[in-house]
């Protein structure tokens, strides 16, 4: 039998899983080359005058891709745009915020914004259409304010912007009164002298990138307290009425219904764009976006599923495509599931997709967007060769929206060698310590030691943020973080074995390992003491 990776390579696809990422902070080198654009998203980016809209979507149907395409955008014609662009994604502190007077509310929201926008200015400051104001106290307010509010930069990086840039020119900023009037003014009256300084300088529109306002605890399930935060924003006429500041919000649709029912969103001031896949346009789309992963993955000789699959498959890229129910990142799921289904039985001689494998993985007619365990991946059915599959913690934390499908595991072979955990916290390979283990981060041990505790059984993200972190509401993203430094750290000069395998649904599983029982004893021991 084949791993996944041995059978990715042998197909074409140079031993790379192209439906394994499904987040665009992961894809960042490779986004354009797949990205494919939605209607909805070229009428935001082809407006003839910049004017702030929205543009919402269901969660998983790209809205932090578009984002990002639409930054990349602004920059790759910044010298038609003249734009700065600066991303506003960072909630959690102005969570604390919800429940002051909206007058503090947006006072808090642009003085995050100016922190944002001195960050960005090193980007565009030597742009050859950028030159420092005539007028000296616009200069001097630029200085004022990019000390003021430059809490991101270093010292260094503060004296190179501010002495030596186009922005302020060769010669330092004059001194005036005006800055330290100014300094004294609320942040929207220092949000319009901001504008003029850059239109002087310049800059004709400021973009504002408003994005993942529904990854913080307070609004994963709850859209009122999304559109709650959105509203110093979005209900805040005279801040969406200034010349030069344009804002563009990537959101969910949930969030944009409760301002409508509220009567909160001036549809005759922003515009909105849905961002859905499900109609008859979507299809062909999700088909493209399916075909320019394996295209890219397999440098354009894979161009489509029907090229990896039996002769009576020949429809299989427009079934998946179906199948994903109008969602991007269901289509990668399902994506990921094919190829997981296949690899599992595969040999040299016999590597094509079959009506089996597409069967498991569409639960054989289920709800394609809640796959079975059972269904997607019978032992039995895959082959006889095949372990059972891994087993679940008792404790495990509920699914996520799209059930994860857990492969078999895959036998034990004497070849392989195991890993060990040492009382003195020592991972070693076959009996040999790896090098560098000493090296090795307080919380990547705390990891490793936890997942030793229960090898061959499926932990989800979730779980290690509370045995580990300490936090329930830890993000999927820093655990992925950790844990990819722990994979590379384990396979260094064993490439051919995965050591920690990355489950659908946010899961992570310790394979080739033997138990360490104290390790076993004594967080039984914790569970006890938390819970007397």
């Amino acid at each position: 039998m084949l791993t996944l990776p041995e059978w990715l390579k042998l197909v074409g696809l140079q031993g790379q899983n192209p439906f394994a990422n499904k987040q665009a902070d992961n894809e960042q080198d490779w986004l354009e080359e797949c990205f494919v654009e939605h209607p909805a998203y070229n009428a935001m980016t082809s407006e003839a005058n910049p004017h702030s809209s929205i543009l919402h979507a269901a969660r998983g149907a790209g809205k932090t891709t578009a984002c990002t395409m639409f930054e990349r955008l602004c920059r790759e014609e910044a010298s038609h745009r003249r734009a700065l662009v600066v991303r506003l994604n960072e909630w959690i502190p102005l969570v604390d915020l919800l429940d002051k007077p909206m007058s503090l509310q947006v006072n808090g929201y642009l003085e995050a914004l100016f922190g944002h926008v001195v960050a960005a200015l090193p980007a565009i400051c030597d742009a050859p259409w950028m030159s420092a104001p005539t007028d000296p106290s616009l200069r001097a307010y630029l200085a004022w304010f990019t000390r003021h509010y430059g809490g991101a930069l270093t010292d260094d990086e503060l004296a190179r912007l501010t002495q030596s840039s186009h922005l302020f020119g060769s010669s330092p900023p004059p001194t005036d009164a005006a800055p330290h009037r100014l300094s004294h003014q609320p942040p929207l009256q220092q949000l319009k002298w901001l504008l003029r300084a850059l239109r002087a300088a310049g800059v004709s529109t400021l973009y504002v990138l408003v994005d993942r306002v529904d990854e913080v605890a307070v609004t994963v399930a709850h859209p009122e307290r999304g559109a709650d935060l959105l509203l110093p924003l979005l209900g805040n006429l005279e801040l969406l009425e200034l010349e030069g500041l344009v804002v563009k919000c990537f959101i969910p649709t949930s969030m944009v219904a409760v301002l409508q029912a509220r009567q909160q969103l001036r549809d005759d001031r922003i515009r909105c764009y849905d961002l859905t896949w499900a109609d008859a346009d979507g299809l062909p789309l999700l088909r493209r976006l399916l075909q320019n992963r394996l295209g890219h993955f397999s440098r354009g000789t894979v161009p489509s599923l029907a090229v990896l699959a039996d002769s009576d498959l020949r429809d299989i890229d427009e079934r998946v495509s179906r199948a994903a129910n109008g969602s991007p990142r269901q289509l990668l799921i399902i994506g990921e599931n094919l190829l997981l289904a296949r690899a599992a039985d595969a040999t040299e001689r016999d590597l094509l997709i079959r009506q089996h494998h597409l069967d498991l993985v569409l639960a054989d007619g289920a709800s394609p967007t809640q796959p079975t365990r059972a269904a997607a991946f019978d032992s039995a059915a895959l082959s006889s060769a095949q372990s059972p599959p891994v087993a679940l913690a008792s404790e495990q934390e509920p699914p996520a929206p799209i059930a994860p499908i857990a492969p078999p595991a895959k036998p034990v072979a004497s070849a392989v060698p195991l890993l060990t955990l040492g009382a003195d916290g020592s991972v070693a390979r076959g009996g040999t310590p790896i090098e560098g283990w000493q090296q090795l981060p307080s919380r990547q041990r705390e990891v490793i030691r936890y997942l030793f505790s229960k090898p061959d059984v499926l932990c989800h993200y979730s779980e290690l943020g509370r045995k580990v972190w300490h936090d329930a509401q830890v993000g999927d993203d820093t655990v992925r973080k950790v844990l990819a430094r722990l994979i590379t750290f384990l396979d260094k000069n064993s490439p051919n074995v995965v050591y920690i395998e990355k489950v659908i649904g946010g899961y992570y599983v310790l394979r080739h390992a033997v138990a360490t029982p104290y390790i076993k004893s004594q967080l039984w021991a914790e569970g006890n003491d938390a819970a007397s």
